[in-house]
């Protein structure tokens, strides 16, 4: 006698419940040269590439899977 398909659905998820992944939420990005990066000290201000309010990327292992926004 097989076992119940929901019983084999469950079993299968749950091996792979412990997987480590990366999770990212990516409020804004900026391309700048390292010497200006070094530069930076307390109280520089970073102007990146969104505002407040525009939708921010939800990223796993590095790969958008969704969007949202943020308040």
């Amino acid at each position: 006698m097989s076992e119940a398909p929901s019983v084999i659905a469950e079993d299968r998820l749950a091996s792979i419940m412990d997987i480590p992944v990366t999770l990212s939420v990516v409020l804004g990005e900026l391309d700048i040269p390292l010497g200006k990066l070094y530069k930076l000290g307390r109280g520089s201000v970073v102007v990146f590439d969104k505002r407040v309010g525009e939708l921010v990327d939800i990223r796993i292992n590095d790969r958008r899977m969704a969007r949202a926004k943020s308040n």
